[in-house]
């Protein structure tokens, strides 16, 4: 009786376990990529601010006409009617290249950064838009970086843009809140679980204004694993150490 009682203990932990492992699996299959690590959010300042780690993948000068290069880094021209090789989006926007000013800060940025800040796309409300990112490699990291800008100031200021991918970076267009101020830009890394990372965008305006949902530029970038990194400097300093030894013998012997 004592087996028996245990046997069917057994058998009941295992229908328990099996339970939980296919409701794991259920929620993660529901999951629309992977939980991004953002950065804080950070004032856009100059050409500096575009990252350069890794290697680029895909980089969109938003509501833009045509590339722009800032930092070494060309952003393809992305408008309503530009189609880039692995991006897809339900990002239902308005094109412009209406958020300069001719006053500084604005004015002192190059002229490159200008043009990938200054054009962006928008809606004239907040709706909930989504950004697709498809063709990654699972297991591997990736770095992206998004930019919010409106410089017009005005009743313009106060408006935000929340970006969700897992977690939810929050960015000012415009941190002085006058004419000629700058957004911010937000760097995020995350290894991708899926092919396709999702990202949603949500614009608000603390002011009592309009909402509205805008973007002016983003990029993504492959990252090394540090761990490869370590890894790989680790065995230079392994067959150094191994190749030393015999000579270090051979003195001592003599």
């Amino acid at each position: 009786m004592r087996s028996l009682h245990a046997l069917k203990m057994m058998n009941k932990k295992i229908f328990t376990w099996l339970a939980v492992l296919l409701l794991a699996a259920a929620g993660t299959s529901a999951l629309p990529g992977a939980t991004v690590l953002w950065s804080s959010p950070q004032s856009i300042s100059g050409d500096a601010d575009v990252s350069t780690t890794g290697s680029v993948i895909l980089a969109a000068n938003i509501g833009a006409a045509t590339a722009t290069t800032v930092n070494g880094v060309t952003f393809a021209a992305y408008n309503n009617t530009a189609t880039i090789p692995g991006l897809t989006d339900t990002l239902n926007l308005n094109p412009g290249s209406v958020f300069g000013n001719a006053a500084a800060p604005y004015s002192a940025l190059s002229a490159g950064y200008q043009a990938l800040v200054s054009s962006g796309r928008y809606t004239d409300g907040a709706t909930l838009e989504t950004l697709n990112l498809s063709g990654l490699t699972i297991g591997q990291s990736y770095l992206v970086q998004f930019w919010v800008n409106d410089s017009r100031g005005g009743g313009t200021s106060g408006r935000t843009l929340d970006i969700t991918a897992g977690t939810t970076a929050v960015l000012d267009l415009n941190v002085q809140n006058v004419a000629g101020g700058l957004g911010q830009y937000v760097i995020g890394t995350f290894t991708a679980d899926a092919a396709t990372q999702i990202f949603n965008l949500l614009g608000s305006h603390n002011a009592g204004a309009t909402d509205s949902t805008q973007l002016n530029g983003f990029q993504i970038r492959a990252v090394p694993e540090p761990s490869q990194a370590l890894l790989a400097s680790l065995g230079v300093v392994s067959v150094g150490l191994r190749r030393r030894r015999p000579a270090v013998r051979n003195k001592v012997s003599s």
